[in-house]
């Protein structure tokens, strides 16, 4: 079952270029690190992001990732259902440092 009405959702599309993923990464990211989040290979983007220390980004990293991966699992699991406008501020909450 496709969200964006691909044939295939890889984890990259999910993560990265998913248009509901790019909303999120719009919010957190500035125009600067926006320019450069698309310019690596899935696994080198995914790697630099997740070891980063710095203002606790891999810790934010990490909860959206895993955010945007649970919402595609419900939508997945619950026939089609979009739950997405609940799953947002979930991501947010957690990361409050």
């Amino acid at each position: 079952m496709s969200d964006c009405s691909r044939e295939a959702e890889d984890v990259n599309h999910v993560l990265r270029h998913c248009y509901r993923a790019k909303q999120v990464w719009l919010q957190v990211l500035s125009s600067v690190q926006l320019q450069s989040f698309y310019d690596t290979s899935f696994e080198d983007w995914f790697d630099a992001k997740i070891r980063s220390n710095r203002n606790h980004w891999n810790i934010l990293f990490a909860v959206i990732c895993w955010v945007l991966w649970k919402r595609r699992c419900v939508f997945v699991l619950n026939g089609g259902v979009n739950l997405w406008p609940m799953w947002l501020p979930i991501a947010f909450n957690y990361v409050r440092i």
